[in-house]
């Protein structure tokens, strides 16, 4: 099954031999290949190279791009000589995957390894801090990184900055931002998201102002981080001034902002402003359109929700699991239990009944439009470990008895 790669043989030659493998494990990665990863794997602990470190940081690279990290967190439990190169892959992939917490652990053990962090790894595990929203880590790693200058580097100043402004520490996220010898657009970036999640829309502003004045150009993803944070918080004053900053800015007919909006004045209930973005953009696209439905869905506009839904299906988009968590959450009264079971049949026929979220809007669907006993059909059918809350299953069971 590896005829494709030509390894040498000659146990002799350990070079030759070190190159074929890493060709082979180039090409396996960049095909994310993992069965034969996993024999090529086998084939390097059968030869003399299988403690060679280069090799090693090959497969957990390897690893990494196939999406197996339980075969990297083993490959790396094992490894004798585990370099920064293998620390810092093992805490970015942690990271990535969801365990923040268990990232910042493995750099602890690094340090009681003996191995000094350097700033790829730094920027790694601020990076997971901020994740984890853990402040107390994240000062020891600051501290860390101050004993020998890496906090002003402006990657691990960047991450310093997120970090402190994802835990709402916006004092400590603009002192470490002024003291940046070379402040990046992703640092001002994450400054002013911080400020738009925790500070006020004055902040904001003079942010955005400072930045240009800096000569840093104000670019798209500046604008979705503010959206972003003034959609979670809702506030519409904050949104419209935050509006016509981005139109000012010549970002009125950009795609992904337009869709940005639509979604926080739906947030913010001016389904007014967002139906006049919405009716701005000359081709929206499935976002546009799951977020206009979403945005009548929490106005309260039931119907106008189908009716989105409806001219979507007519302009060629198929839904997406957004798109029905956003239609399902309109149905609220017994009404729309006709078109709340033709959209069940949709979801069906498209895949998604396993999906755990649209499962509970179809649950919440039946039970808002008065038909509980589809509901604890539909909950029976469900696994174990995708098992809704107690509560409600008492509240179903009660309804249908």
């Amino acid at each position: 099954m590896l005829k494709r790669w030509s390894f040498s043989h000659d146990c002799s030659d350990l070079d030759a031999q070190k190159a074929s493998f890493a060709s082979a494990l180039r090409d396996i990665a960049s095909r994310k290949d993992l069965s034969h990863g996993h024999l090529l794997h086998s084939c390097i602990l059968q030869s003399q190279l299988w403690q060679e470190g280069f090799l090693s940081n090959l497969l957990l690279q390897m690893y990494g791009k196939c999406d197996s990290l339980s075969d990297a967190l083993c490959l790396f439990s094992y490894m004798r000589h585990r370099d920064k190169f293998g620390w810092n892959f093992m805490i970015r992939a942690l990271d990535e995957d969801g365990h923040s917490y268990e990232s910042i652990m493995t750099f602890n053990h690094m340090l009681r390894e003996g191995c000094l962090p350097d700033k790829h790894i730094l920027t790694s595990v601020i990076s997971a801090c901020a994740s984890d929203k853990d402040v107390v880590h994240g000062m020891q790693i600051h501290a860390i990184a101050a004993s020998f200058g890496a906090d002003r580097d402006p990657a691990v100043g960047a991450n310093l900055v997120n970090m402190y402004g994802k835990c709402g520490r916006i004092v400590d996220s603009s002192r470490v931002f002024y003291a940046l010898c070379e402040r990046t657009l992703i640092a001002w970036t994450v400054l002013i998201a911080a400020h738009a999640e925790f500070g006020n829309c004055k902040d904001v502003i003079d942010l955005l102002d400072e930045m240009r004045e800096d000569g840093i150009a104000l670019d798209k993803i500046t604008f979705l981080s503010v959206v972003s944070s003034c959609a979670n918080r809702a506030v519409f004053s904050d949104g419209q001034m935050i509006h016509r900053i981005a139109l000012e800015s010549g970002f009125g007919p950009d795609q992904m902002v337009s869709n940005a909006f639509i979604d926080m004045y739906g947030k913010c209930s001016s389904i007014k402003d967002a139906f006049e973005v919405f009716m701005s953009l000359s081709n929206p696209d499935l976002v546009s359109w799951s977020a206009i439905i979403g945005a009548f869905a929490r106005c309260g506009h039931a119907r106008e929700a189908l009716t989105q839904f409806l001219q979507m299906y007519e302009e060629g988009f198929l839904p997406n699991r957004v798109t029905f968590i956003n239609v399902l959450s309109a149905f609220t009264m017994q009404e729309f239990l006709y078109e709340g079971k033709k959209l069940h049949v949709a979801i069906l026929c498209q895949g998604f009944d396993a999906d755990i979220s649209i499962e509970t809007c179809v649950l919440n669907m039946y039970k808002h439009c008065g038909s509980p006993r589809e509901a604890l059909v539909i909950y029976k059918e469900l696994n174990v470990m995708r098992l809704l809350t107690l509560a409600f299953f008492q509240y179903v069971l009660a309804m249908a008895s």
